[in-house]
């Protein structure tokens, strides 16, 4: 009957009944506007106040981004934009809304957004914030198109791209004389060193951009970098360090709010705990990191969990339950548009432990294609990784000699990223196939 009621009225009596309330909401609850923002924007569109419904999605999208709601944030960003008036019609305000709304929908919309929407989304940010002049802004519309570009597999030393976007971030950072994005400028350059594996010098550029964070609250991002760091230290075997900062990634998560940060956290302390051969915590962390990460709807953190419980499986001889794990994280991947490299290895992995249940046998070529990819993104973990877990097929199919050639080849590779516990490892993979050959 409602909505029957509804339709009958004439547009200019919506519009006007629409005004009504809007107006009669501002003055029933005038301290409530952030928390009333999402109705009002709601009233005042249908009401066609294009200004005041602007004004409120803009104060919607900042609110739910405040609550870590992440897809009402896309939302609210996205419909503020489609109200703007064309581009040559933009105020210097509006175009800096405009630029804003964009940066909201890539950072709220995070893994689940395609690489090339948030490109897109993120060029049209940087040529509103240049004409602006705004160093600060256009510093963090460059900072979210290195990380969109890291997320998808580039690599700062190969992708040309991806080094153009940090290095203008860095340069702008420091013109605008922003502390807060300066700090956002060394975890992102450390980032970069990161995912290229280069964990010395990581850990050093996060050590520094930690506290900065922190001074300029941003608990999230220092979060975020406190669980890689952790990881780093992890794999050059400093342990005592990589317990204690996937402790304190955790505790800032906490702070943050954001369950996302915790989230990262647990993650990276089950991957330290598989580094370092403790897999029953290993699988403990992150299986508690696919719960969380199963609620907040954060595919890319729940295609990493699985990933690390099917390694710990397959490691432990539970081919059975790695299957399960690299099933889920195989869907993820192709979902998310991830990695290539990491697309290709799940994969990998997927026919690895199939191949161990009886499903078909290891076809060992396809380990080259992965290889080549991995070589052609400059991933030096995936290779050694990859080198590391052909050998195990290949002592699992009596293939001894071959299997040596890998191990010799993963050693190589540890040994030149300093990784000294994923090295440990390898060498006592080669120990024990010493003994085997002898006995």
């Amino acid at each position: 009957i409602q909505d029957a009621a509804y339709a009958s009225l004439l547009k200019q009596e919506r519009r006007a009944l629409h005004f009504e309330v809007a107006q009669t909401l501002l003055e029933m609850h005038p301290d409530h506007e952030p928390e009333m923002a999402a109705v009002l924007a709601h009233h005042f569109e249908l009401a066609e106040d294009r200004e005041r419904a602007l004004e409120y999605l803009v104060s919607a999208a900042r609110h739910a981004s405040s609550r870590f709601a992440r897809h009402e944030a896309v939302d609210f960003a996205r419909r503020g934009v489609e109200l703007l008036p064309a581009d040559d019609e933009l105020s210097a305000l509006e175009r800096a809304l405009r630029a804003e709304l964009r940066l909201t929908q890539v950072q709220a919309g995070g893994e689940s957004t395609p690489l090339n929407e948030s490109l897109a989304l993120l060029e049209g940010a940087v040529v509103d914030a240049e004409m602006l002049e705004d160093h600060a802004l256009s510093a963090r519309a460059y900072l979210w198109m290195a990380r969109a570009r890291a997320m998808s597999g580039e690599q700062y030393r190969s992708s040309p791209s991806l080094a153009q976007a940090l290095d203008r971030a860095t340069s702008l950072a420091e013109a605008s004389g922003s502390a807060d994005i300066i700090a956002a400028a060394t975890l992102s350059l450390a980032q970069a060193h990161y995912t290229a594996s280069e964990f010395t010098t990581a850990s050093e550029l996060m050590e520094q951009a930690i506290p900065a964070l922190i001074e300029t609250g941003q608990l999230y991002h220092a979060s975020v970098g406190a669980g890689q760091l952790g990881t780093a230290y992890g794999h050059l075997g400093d342990f005592d360090k990589a317990v204690r900062w996937t402790d304190r990634a955790y505790e800032l998560g906490m702070q943050s709010g954001d369950p996302n940060a915790s989230l990262d956290a647990d993650l990276g302390r089950a991957i330290v705990e598989g580094v370092r051969g403790e897999t029953s915590t290993a699988i403990e962390y992150a299986t508690k990191a696919v719960e969380v990460a199963d609620r907040v709807d954060n595919k890319a953190c729940a295609l990493v969990a699985h990933t690390v419980i099917g390694e710990q499986h397959l490691r432990d001889g539970d081919a059975e339950q790695a299957a399960i794990s690299f099933e889920a994280s195989a869907d993820l991947a192709i979902y998310c548009q991830f990695m290539p490299v990491k697309i290709e290895q799940t994969e990998l992995l997927l026919h690895a432990a199939r191949a161990r249940t009886g499903m078909g046998q290891v076809e060992f070529e396809r380990y080259e294609r992965t290889l080549e990819t991995a070589r052609a993104v400059g991933d030096r973990l995936a290779e050694a990784e990859i080198y590391e877990q052909r050998a195990r097929d290949r002592l699992e199919a009596g293939l001894e000699e071959a299997a040596a050639d890998d191990l010799l080849q993963a050693k190589r590779v540890f040994e030149t990223l300093g990784a000294r516990a994923d090295l440990q490892r390898v060498r006592e993979m080669e120990a024990s196939l010493s003994r085997t050959v002898e006995d």
